[in-house]
């Protein structure tokens, strides 16, 4: 489940991430960004408080305790953590409190998936981050990231689905499925396992046309196809307002 899961990226690390599973006495709720890059705004979007100012048309009884994120970051570096500045602009501060290593995850870079096959530097790198944002509005939240540098399709199959995780939400809103975005996939296969992962709330920005990555991915990882479940939209984030993406839809998965 979800605390196995934490545990098994932690390995036998002792440090801050360690003693943040110390203090877990439930099981905790985690929101899974795959090709999150360098985008956090995730955080504040996702958050209670974001949602008890009235910004967004839902009433959730849960919401994400830690947050994970993958992209196997085929650039030179890890460039946002150059800085401990994430994100900001003229309502939110997005900073970086604190960096810890984590064991390695040696999972594959395919080449009919990833348009830069070899990777970077940060590939396969996994860091446990604690992150702030701070706003008028919202006030100063600090949450916790674990980020690994990995491609979504190896992880989901072999690391998710194999250790039985339970995923509350799901973020699809930057996958890319093209040169810029580092990759030859929409993500459409996450789709499918919604359910699998049981997923409460899908994010999505609804575009995720079949290509040719993703014809891969279900045949390099036969367990990442199946059927998509029934959604309902529960609330939407229009225009820009999130990376410039366009309207994100929030949807309950049935």
């Amino acid at each position: 489940m979800s605390i196995e899961l934490l545990r098994f990226l932690n390995g036998n690390c002792k440090g801050n991430f360690s003693k943040y599973l110390e203090e877990l006495d439930r099981e905790p709720n985690i929101a899974w960004y795959p090709s999150a890059g360098s985008d956090f705004l995730a955080l504040m979007y996702l958050s209670q408080k974001y949602s008890e100012k009235g910004f967004l048309s839902y009433n959730l009884e849960l919401f994400p305790e830690i947050f994970l994120f993958t992209d196997y970051y085929p650039w030179s570096d890890l460039e946002f953590l150059d800085s401990p500045v994430l994100f900001e602009d003229h309502r939110v501060l997005i900073k970086l409190k604190s960096v810890e290593e984590l064991p390695r995850l040696e999972l594959p870079v395919d080449p009919e998936i990833a348009y830069l096959p070899k990777g970077g530097v940060a590939t396969g790198r996994v860091l446990f981050l604690e992150v702030t944002v701070e706003s008028e509005i919202l006030g100063k939240l600090v949450f916790p990231v674990v980020y690994a540098c990995v491609m979504n399709e190896p992880f989901c199959s072999k690391v998710l689905l194999a250790q039985n995780s339970k995923i509350a939400q799901i973020i699809h809103i930057r996958y890319g499925g093209g040169v810029g975005g580092g990759g030859l996939a929409s993500g459409v296969w996450i789709l499918n396992v919604l359910k699998r992962l049981k997923c409460e709330v899908f994010i999505t920005s609804a575009h995720y046309p079949l290509q040719y990555g993703d014809k891969a991915a279900y045949r390099l990882y036969p367990n990442l196809t199946g059927e998509p479940p029934l959604m309902e939209q529960i609330s939407r984030l229009p225009g820009l307002c999130w990376s410039n993406q366009g309207t994100v839809l929030w949807n309950a998965v049935k």
